[in-house]
């Protein structure tokens, strides 16, 4: 099955969330190759304007994933930064965590995910395998 006719087949508030979801994956992903990463969060946490239906974290997070999974090169900051843009546009509260850990052959690894009340997101690897690092942008970020 083609994907415009997986699309077509979406109902109409699922098709406006993937296209909300494809905007700020690649927003987010420009700004941080032109942002240093605090300003690139600080822009983004200004955009966001309430949508007017509710949405679950879980559509949230399938339509990330939806456009992530079709977007080559996709990493989990990008990722984590519209996740959280598209969580604060449904009214539900969050933040973006960093973790560090020792990747393969004992290298320095690093991932971002979100966290929303006891709902955690991440695009990639497993989050729990990662020591979180302290807030560098405040509790919200």
């Amino acid at each position: 099955m083609t994907l415009l006719l997986r699309l077509a087949r979406l109902e109409r508030m699922e098709r406006g969330l993937v296209a909300r979801a494809l905007v700020w994956l690649v927003a987010s992903r420009i700004a941080l190759r032109v942002l240093p990463f605090r300003t690139a969060s600080a822009v983004l946490e200004r955009i966001p304007r309430r949508i007017g239906y509710p949405c679950s974290p879980e559509k949230i997070r399938w339509a990330l994933n939806a456009c992530a999974r079709r977007l080559p090169g996709t990493q989990c900051l990008a990722w984590a930064l519209a996740c959280r843009s598209l969580l604060q546009q449904a009214g539900i509260p969050s933040r973006v965590r960093i973790g560090v850990a020792k990747g393969r052959e004992r290298r320095f690894a690093a991932h971002a995910w979100v966290e929303c009340s006891d709902f955690t997101m991440g695009w990639g690897d497993d989050e729990r395998s990662y020591v979180i690092l302290p807030a560098v942008l405040g509790p919200d970020v």
